[in-house]
């Protein structure tokens, strides 16, 4: 079904009105002849007769600049004298609207029905179709209609509410998204028009859509944009959902938006701009102060102080250990924090500050010496083996030989009795996380072996501590 406008549109009804908005606001000003147009619209949005939703009272009365108060006492007066109404004008119109609701194999809610035979401009809120059958004596067969439809409202109620978890889990969803969360129960088609029946989603095209009335710091994809913007200013949208695809990885975002949704939906966002040549950055100066953490605000101020824009892992730690980051909270946010990046191996820069290669291949580089090994056992499982260092970090890689039997997956952890100790992850190119929570409970040292056994086909891996000096 065809969106339908929502504007409200004439300051007085026509002599013979299509609509039932402008039947609706004929009435009202015959029984509220001193209220204004704008007064007469804010009292009909509360009422249900105009809009796709029923506002609060504070935002009725923000409309038309009285308090909340007096919209409630003008709402509470309406009703008074449109219930002592002997008849309304234009009745024809509203006989029409009841002769409507029949059931006739196409199960759709009051108001639906009302706009789709072009009695309605748009879908009223069901509230104030029901208040409107009230007043015409009719309530009984808008009750015993909304019985007949119960099993169907209660599935469509299902769809939109978990199309709305959707789009606060992410910020942006698609109808092939939720077709898929459905399990593929329900056609496409049939959830695309079951949305367009809903007052909340918003459609950047024919696919994809939000919820603009999300509250805010409840949407993930407008807070990470929020920090990005913050922190590293203006970004390309590779870079963007470079950061967004690493939170997926980490298991922190189900999915991430192509990119031209990425643009459509910032742009259609008024928290965000996209720049004329294509950037992302917020309406308002944000500063890092006010949205990052105390930790990520020491770890962006100790990049943007390097001479050269970017650090190796081991000069990174030595100045955030002078910060006063212990390894482990270092580790964590250099696995999870969306303003860093890590372009290459051991190189770490503020996300967006892309630093020339050459500049990076002329530093000079110390060769670690070698702390762990891998080896298969007989039972066909992977062991790996790493000693801690004095400063160890929790992130754990192993050769490409072994990588291509780990990438990508997720291993829940347990130590040696058995007990559950968290999840660890590798990303694509073999690289692991997730130990700290196994650590801190053993209280490891340096110097002393963690081994992880990885259960290949059972995807489960076992941890051990041994002592330094002990037989590992």
């Amino acid at each position: 079904m065809a969106p339908m406008a929502s504007r409200f549109v004439a300051a007085e009804p026509p002599a013979s009105p299509r609509h039932l908005e402008d039947a609706l606001d004929a009435w009202l000003a015959s029984v509220m002849p001193s209220l204004d147009v704008a007064r007469r619209r804010a009292v009909a949005r509360r009422l249900g007769w105009q809009g796709r939703r029923v506002p609060t009272l504070q935002e009725a009365g923000d409309e038309v600049g009285l308090t909340r108060e007096r919209i409630r006492q003008l709402q509470l007066k309406t009703l008074g004298r449109l219930r002592r109404s002997k008849s309304p004008p234009f009745r024809e119109l509203f006989d029409r609207a009841v002769l409507s609701l029949t059931i006739d194999g196409s199960p759709v809610t009051p108001n639906v029905r009302l706009a789709e035979a072009g009695l309605t401009r748009d879908i009223l809120p069901v509230s104030g179709v029901r208040l409107l059958w009230e007043l015409l004596g009719q309530a009984g067969s808008f009750d015993g209609y909304m019985r007949q439809l119960e099993p169907t409202l209660i599935q469509a109620a299902d769809l939109s509410r978990r199309a709305r978890a959707l789009t606060r889990s992410v910020g942006v969803a698609s109808i092939e998204w939720l077709s898929d969360e459905l399990g593929h129960a329900v056609p496409p088609a049939t959830v695309r028009q079951v949305l367009s029946y809903e007052p909340w989603p918003r459609f950047l095209d024919s696919v994809w859509f939000y919820d603009p009335t999300a509250p805010q710091g409840r949407v993930r994809l407008a807070n990470i944009a929020t920090k990005l913007a913050a922190a590293c200013g203006p970004l390309e949208f590779r870079d963007v959902e470079d950061a967004l695809d690493r939170q997926r990885r980490l298991g922190r975002l189900p999915r991430v938006p192509p990119i031209p949704v990425l643009k459509s939906y910032f742009a259609a966002h008024p928290d965000f701009v996209v720049t004329g040549d294509g950037r992302l950055t917020s309406s308002t100066e944000l500063s890092p102060e006010a949205v990052l953490g105390a930790t990520e605000l020491i770890l962006m101020q100790i990049l943007q102080a390097a001479p050269d824009g970017f650090l190796d892992r081991a000069g990174f730690l030595r100045e955030a250990r002078a910060h006063g980051i212990d390894p482990n909270t270092f580790s964590v946010y250099t696995s999870y924090s969306v303003i860093l990046d890590n372009p290459v191996v051991d190189v770490w820069v503020i996300r967006g500050q892309h630093v020339s290669p050459a500049v990076i291949a002329a530093q000079p580089k110390t060769r670690r010496p070698r702390t762990g090994s891998e080896l298969w056992t007989e039972a066909g499982t992977l062991v790996v083996r790493r000693q801690l260092p004095e400063h160890y970090s929790v992130v754990v890689s192993v050769p490409r030989s072994f990588a291509r039997f780990l990438a990508g997956r997720t291993f829940e952890a347990v130590d040696q009795s058995g007990r559950p100790v968290g999840n660890i992850v590798f990303n694509d190119e073999g690289t692991s996380w997730g130990y700290s929570r196994f650590l801190l409970q053993e209280q490891s040292n340096a110097g002393d072996t963690l081994e992880a056994e990885f259960h290949l086909v059972k995807g489960g891996t076992t941890l051990t501590l041994y002592r330094a000096g002990a037989r590992g």
